[in-house]
């Protein structure tokens, strides 16, 4: 038990951008280098000790530079986790826990600093936490197939958001929400993404591939299910469906014909 809690911050580190390594192991040789001998001096006791341990600051410093490769294999791990999702089905075809690492890449890629706090050990119900300014959001993540969510589990997050103090909260599914959960969210700061919504996020943030069909080609490719002509890839403005990707007939009003996007 011992052995896991001193090895815990070095695990922290892994799951943080490389540089912060980098960053520690740089202010770890300078304090035991100069800093540490320059404040205890010629102090009988912390005099010898200090010259002591400024002969070895390398050796500490290095310490903190161990999880650096695997920093650069988790980063690796998200981009190209978060990349391949393509639609609803290989999303809720994930694991739980690259389900949770997927969201979060999703909200650093939108500026957000993103600590995860789900894994083997949750936290309360809270999956990630994000940081923005002086903003904290709280985020659970439920990676399910078919199955809805309702509103007690909203109301659960809602409770932990009051316990953390945060500004907001944000529940995640690959499935969807029933009624009562999204009457519950919607006079407070919950925001709730089911998965359709999840996907168009995703698509927001991937980069442009080479071995992915862009909207354009898929446009020339679609044909309207009604009357053959070349789709287009719209957002629904308005309804239920507001805020979602489809694919819509060009020859639109003339033909309403869609397709799923």
């Amino acid at each position: 038990m011992a052995s896991r809690h001193h090895s815990r911050p070095l695990a922290e580190l892994a799951l943080l951008p490389w540089w912060v390594c980098v960053i520690f192991a740089g202010i770890v040789y300078a304090v035991v280098r100069w800093i540490f001998p320059a404040l205890a001096g010629s102090r009988p006791v912390l005099g010898p000790m200090a010259h002591a341990f400024a002969t070895q600051a390398w050796w500490l410093a290095a310490v903190f530079l161990l999880p650096v490769p695997f920093a650069l294999f988790n980063a690796h791990r998200r981009r190209r986790l978060f990349d391949r999702q393509l639609n609803l089905d290989s999303l809720r075809a994930l694991p739980w826990h690259d389900f949770e690492l997927l969201v979060g890449e999703a909200y650093r890629r939108q500026g957000y600093q993103v600590i995860e706090r789900g894994g083997a050990h949750p936290d309360g119900g809270i999956d990630l936490e994000l940081r923005d300014k002086d903003k904290k959001l709280v985020v659970q993540c439920k990676r399910w197939q078919a199955r809805t969510v309702g509103v007690e589990l909203v109301r659960e997050l809602y409770g932990a958001m009051v316990s953390e103090e945060a500004h907001a909260a944000i529940f995640v599914t690959s499935g969807t929400f029933t009624p009562d959960a999204i009457d519950f969210a919607r006079d407070k700061p919950i925001k709730l993404l089911d998965g359709h919504d999840v996907v168009t996020m995703l698509r927001g943030e991937q980069a442009p591939r080479s071995n992915v069909i862009a909207p354009q080609q898929r446009e020339a490719e679609l044909r309207c299910p009604r009357c053959g002509s070349a789709m287009v890839h719209r957002i629904a403005r308005r309804g239920a469906e507001r805020g979602r990707a489809f694919w819509g007939c060009s020859r639109y009003p003339t033909c309403s014909g869609t397709r799923p996007a």
